[in-house]
């Protein structure tokens, strides 16, 4: 980990949200993500970054190493929310992208508000990053047809 420590600190630099992904299916994955790169986010990552916690492979239930509860007491220690997804299936990943997009909205609306910049109206009505434009909280994203979607599981 030590010879890429220069690169990926660069990305924390300027990061507005961070998925922290762990290995459902393996428990020195969440223990690393605990132990280590928690504590590496927290020095290099802006303190009004999102943090979200992600357990991959929910597919694989048979071969689960980390229940979902012990996870839940590490996301509400940290106040931050928890997704399980599957990126072979896609179980739960637009959610949790799409809710990270809008906590990221959510806390640069807030400080906004206590800019006194000239920028403080771009965040008007729907947040737009590098092409993809967020809807507002209030509006409705999902057409009718998907209206009925189950709600993602989170903390």
């Amino acid at each position: 980990m030590e010879r890429y420590r220069t690169i990926y600190n660069s990305y924390y630099h300027s990061a507005h949200g961070v998925m922290c992904v762990y290995d459902l299916t393996d428990e020195r994955s969440f223990d690393n993500l605990r132990n280590y790169w928690l504590k590496e986010i927290r020095l290099h990552a802006p303190s009004n970054a999102v943090l979200m916690l992600i357990g991959n492979k929910a597919d694989l239930e048979d071969k689960r190493m980390v229940n979902f509860e012990r996870a839940e007491r590490l996301a509400n220690q940290l106040g931050v929310s928890l997704y399980e997804v599957s990126a072979k299936t896609g179980i739960n990943c637009d959610d949790a992208f799409y809710n990270l997009a809008a906590a990221m909205r959510d806390r640069l609306s807030v400080s906004s508000m206590h800019s006194d910049s000239e920028d403080s109206d771009h965040l008007g009505s729907a947040f737009h990053v590098d092409g993809v434009t967020l809807p507002d909280k209030n509006s409705s994203f999902l057409p009718s047809c998907c209206s009925s979607v189950a709600q993602p599981t989170f903390v």
